[in-house]
């Protein structure tokens, strides 16, 4: 378990100092703009957050979440990457910064086993 966790953080510490470069330079936007569009991201996290768990019981369990989520997030890294217009770009990054951080605390949620005293709200 130990090295799937190591393989994203080192991934993740290569690649997400870089995304306001990446969208400052490839579509030449403003800083305010930018400023924008990282708080969107984080507010999809809390979006998130309230959705996560009805995503896990409609998948079949925290394991098959993990997995959906981490795949999807690359595959939506992957439409930011190649996306022509900037829309489309900052569209794959909020669902993948989203989905990265949906599979993270499914991931911590599994790891440290699971609360029954837990909110369901929360992951």
């Amino acid at each position: 378990m130990v090295a799937p966790q190591v393989l994203i953080g080192f991934g993740a510490a290569i690649l997400i100092p870089y995304m306001n470069v990446f969208f400052k330079y490839r579509f030449d936007i403003s800083d305010s703009l930018l400023g924008i569009l990282f708080s969107l991201s984080s507010a999809m996290i809390g979006v998130g957050t309230v959705v996560g768990p009805r995503l896990a019981a409609r998948l079949g369990g925290k394991v098959r979440a993990v997995a959906v989520t981490q795949f999807s997030s690359l595959v939506f890294l992957l439409v930011m990457g190649f996306a022509p217009m900037l829309w489309l770009s900052a569209v794959g990054y909020f669902d993948a910064y989203r989905l990265d951080e949906h599979g993270l605390a499914f991931v911590f949620r599994f790891l440290h086993g699971a609360d029954t005293r837990a909110p369901a709200g929360f992951c």
